[in-house]
């Protein structure tokens, strides 16, 4: 029983240290080389959506999952927000048929180091109902089949998370796609 126990936490152990090893290495949320995040960074298009004027992204202004149409909001596993993204695009979310999942360097961009809880202050920028709770990017994590990034708006934590575990999905349009991890 013993030997047992050892085995788990040992593969627990594989699986979540490397894991923890590169959510550290991830850029912090000033993507331009380490420009000041100013308080006029986004702007309203009056379409219910917000231009990043660092990185050109196009967010909506919903920060949580929405139902539109056939589209059921919500937390949803990986592939949920993948076919929820898909969706979206079907219905031609906000006039737009280009959404995709943001990448975790995408993600991580929304991050403010100097703020204790970075979905707070999205939400006094003009976005409404980002969540304080981890998000899905489209980055996979090659190390470990079958899990992905995951970037918390609360305090900007990144980590990889299984699939199949239930986060919040906001899709993404526009700018140059920010990839990798590091």
């Amino acid at each position: 029983m013993h030997f047992r126990f050892l085995i788990i936490v040992s593969c627990l152990l594989l699986i979540c240290i490397p894991c923890l090893a590169l959510a550290d290495t991830v850029p912090d949320g000033n993507s331009k080389g380490g420009a000041l995040w100013p308080d006029s960074r986004f702007t309203d298009n009056g379409d219910d959506t917000m231009t990043d004027r660092i990185t050109g992204l196009v967010w909506p202004q919903e920060g949580g999952a929405v139902s539109v149409g056939s589209c059921r909001g919500g937390t949803k596993s990986w592939d949920g927000a993948r076919e929820y993204v898909r969706c979206l695009n079907d219905q031609g979310y906000l006039g737009y048929a280009d959404w995709r999942l943001p990448t975790v360097k995408e993600l991580k961009s929304l991050i403010n180091p100097g703020e204790a809880n970075s979905a707070q202050r999205l939400n006094g920028l003009g976005f409404r109902t980002v969540r304080s709770s981890e998000y899905w990017s489209s980055t996979s994590y090659d190390s470990v089949k079958g899990y992905a990034w995951v970037v918390g708006l609360w305090v900007g934590g990144t980590d990889c998370s299984n699939m199949e575990y239930h986060y919040q999905a906001w899709p993404v349009r526009g700018g140059a796609m920010i990839r990798g991890v590091k």
